[in-house]
């Protein structure tokens, strides 16, 4: 094998302001031999500089990824016989609805993002080279990279040799360089954003969130919060409206180093909301875990990476020079070895494990505090995370859910995803009678593989959910499998979710709506369990504008006998969730009912107000925090909340709701009480 440094690049062609046509497999071979053999293009001009009249025809492949909003497929150019890459997103028909212009907007962005990376020219930048746009779908070009990501190779092997740390880091800050001079920031660079292909060439990608500036270590205070949490630099998460610069990506460049020496993701131990807490105000940098040796130069190297002054962290082509990146002499890649060591205890389980590396991804690594598993049908079940898709299903009827299958209309899909969350994709269809239905489906792999984690949250979400019968509560119908995966069916709620219903309807009163909010938690809480993500998006609104609390994702019932649950679930959403979560950096908190009640008084706020909590004192999560650890409440706004008896008696149920002291916290019942006799006994602020 020769050195890494020392391999030819072959580089792809581009396809910028050239015609560009498809070609189906069903054309026959003659056609796709005349493509190869007597390709339309400038003859004066080489593979890179082809005349923009030039004619290119490409066929597609077989599907390789899938997102909520377009497919990626192999291809090939049959005009230069390179393999590509081919993005695919569905253009959206006339009298398009709320999940159609979701879809141009993502399109907008995917054209945005070409047009910023068209121009790129470097061995560790995926290229993008060119797009085409049909009346039915816009199709994105990319260099394809045959391999696997960093981060799915760290997955697989465990960590890298020290070798292969120092060859990979050095392409791609010599990427990262390239972008820095090109006036672009990638802001989300991570070992999933990095692939590499079988030769050891690292290549940076997705670029879906990068940003062009033309001073990029210049401070650009304008510019908000994005990329992941866990490879963010401090200023990134909480900066005081100073904004910052390009430096944050040297800072994930040091997570990245990390994340190869290690074999797991940064702040493994923690979860998101104790990393935003630890880097954002307390300023840590990621600690070395035990499995990492640091020879000096190595940690100067980090040092350097993780300063928390962005000032005193290099530029990129400042840090290419550092001498730990220079391999020794004679190294070559030969292929990533497993250095994998299975752990004792696998995340999220019981059980001993025996297959991959531990990639903590989630919550703190602790066992479950196991439920005893009785199956009414007598013996046990198979534990979730072992199960396949259609196992799941099969378990699910037996307990009591109705299968759909025979009454959905396989016709009334709609093509793509209507909303997306972080765990799973909801989708518009009908029943065979007519009846327009909503169907979450959980992001897992194919039928009959295992789930993991992602079975054990969807079996415990379906369970629950199937346990709830009232007027504020959404209504489970029934389960299928919908294209492989595990969905649940309920009404579509044609007026959308609280928040947009509120929007739309700004005179309806807000009071009355907290009533019925207020009911269905309570019945939630009497049936011994708790929701863990209240908020007006997880509120549907009916036809006849009744409140519906829905998106059981982080649901806990405290009677299940079915699933084993984890002493601590991670989630939920910040500016709705209890100090004692949010601020739990060891992870000794739990949801609960009082966590609930926490949440239930700012999702009052914010139906009250129609802004979210904290907005706009906090803009950023980062400010949330501060003033969570402050311990300061959200400002009274008294548009909202005025100096009359309806709201001073109002505002103070919230600040019960938000008591620091959990057990000071009124419990559901109390709260729907103290709402009926205060709508009762006052007066609305425009009454006559």
């Amino acid at each position: 094998m020769i050195p890494v440094s020392n391999i030819l690049r072959k580089r792809s062609t581009k396809m910028w302001g050239s015609r560009v046509e498809e070609v189906t497999p069903g054309s026959g071979a003659l056609e796709i031999d005349a493509a190869l053999n007597a390709p339309e293009m400038n003859p004066e001009g080489g593979i890179d500089d082809m005349a923009s009249s030039a004619k290119f025809k490409w066929v597609k492949g077989e599907l390789i990824g899938q997102g909520s909003f377009g497919r990626v497929y192999h291809a090939m150019n049959l005009t230069t016989g390179e393999l590509i890459a081919v993005k695919q997103i569905e253009l959206p028909k006339a009298g398009s609805n709320r999940g159609d212009s979701r879809q141009i907007s993502v399109i907008d962005a995917v054209k945005s993002e070409s047009n910023m990376l068209r121009d790129l020219d470097h061995p560790h930048i995926v290229q993008y080279l060119g797009f085409e746009e049909t009346m039915d779908v816009f199709s994105l070009f990319m260099e394809y990279v045959p391999g696997r990501s960093i981060g799915s190779f760290l997955r697989n092997v465990g960590k890298f040799e020290d070798e292969v740390v120092r060859s990979f880091s050095h392409q791609i800050i010599g990427g990262l360089a390239y972008l820095h001079k090109s006036d672009i920031l990638h802001r989300d660079l991570k070992g999933n954003s990095i692939l590499v292909d079988r030769s050891g060439i690292c290549k940076i990608s997705d670029f879906s969130i990068s940003k062009h500036n033309e001073h990029v270590y210049k401070n650009d205070e304008g510019i908000m919060m994005r990329g992941s949490v866990f490879w963010a630099a401090p200023e990134m998460l909480y900066n005081n409206n100073q904004g910052y610069s390009a430096k944050v990506d040297i800072w994930s460049v040091g997570c990245v180093v990390l994340e190869m020496q290690s074999g797991l993701r940064p702040w493994a131990q923690d979860d998101m909301f104790a990393v935003m807490y630890k880097v954002g105000q307390l300023r840590q940098t990621p600690p070395i875990p035990d499995n990492v040796i640091m020879d000096p130069l190595a940690d100067d190297f980090r040092k350097k990476c993780f300063a928390i002054d962005p000032a005193e962290r290099p530029t990129a082509a400042e840090l290419l020079t550092h001498p730990w990146l220079q391999v020794p002499p004679g190294w070559v890649f030969t292929g990533l070895k497993d250095n994998s060591v299975p752990p004792a205890i696998s995340v999220g389980t019981t059980e001993a494990t025996t297959g991959a590396p531990l990639v903590l991804m989630g919550a703190s690594p602790q066992p479950d505090t196991t439920i005893p598993i009785s199956d009414i049908r007598g013996g046990d079940i198979p534990h979730p995370s072992r199960m396949s898709v259609h196992e799941m299903f099969k378990y699910l009827i037996d307990i009591g859910c109705s299968d759909l299958t025979q009454s959905i209309d396989p016709s009334g899909y709609s093509k793509n995803s209507i909303a997306t969350g972080g765990f799973a994709d909801i989708f518009k269809g009908k029943l065979k009678d007519g009846t327009p239905v909503a169907i979450k489906v959980w992001r897992s792999r194919a039928l009959d593989e295992e789930l993991g984690k992602a079975g054990k949250r969807a079996m415990r979400e379906i369970y629950n959910w199937s346990q709830l019968d009232h007027e504020n509560i959404q209504k489970l119908l029934g389960v299928i499998v919908f294209n492989e995966r595990l969905g649940m069916v309920s009404k579509w709620m044609e007026r959308g979710n609280l928040q947009e219903y509120l929007q739309k309807n700004p005179y309806v009163d807000g009071y009355l709506l907290c009533i019925q909010i207020a009911q269905g938690v309570e019945y939630i809480h009497n049936k011994d369990m708790i929701h863990g993500d209240l908020k007006a998006t997880n509120i549907l609104v009916s036809p006849d504008h009744k409140l519906k609390v829905t998106d059981f994702d982080y649901s806990i019932m405290a009677e299940s006998t079915i699933f084993s649950q984890t002493t601590r679930l991670g989630g939920g959403t910040l500016r709705w969730m209890a100090p004692e979560l949010a601020l739990d950096s060891e992870g000794d908190h739990q949801r609960n009912k009082q966590t609930d009640i926490y949440a239930l008084g700012m999702t009052f706020l914010e139906t009250i107000s129609r802004a979210v909590p904290y907005y706009p004192q906090c803009k950023t999560d980062g400010s949330v925090f501060t003033a969570l650890s402050q311990k300061r409440f959200p400002q009274r706004d008294p548009s909202f909340f005025g100096s009359d008896q309806r709201g001073d008696r109002m505002w103070a149920l919230l600040m019960r709701c938000w008591n620091h002291d959990p057990a000071a916290r009124p419990i559901a019942a109390e709260v729907t009480a103290l709402l009926q006799t205060l709508v009762r006994e006052t007066e609305p602020r425009n009454a006559a």
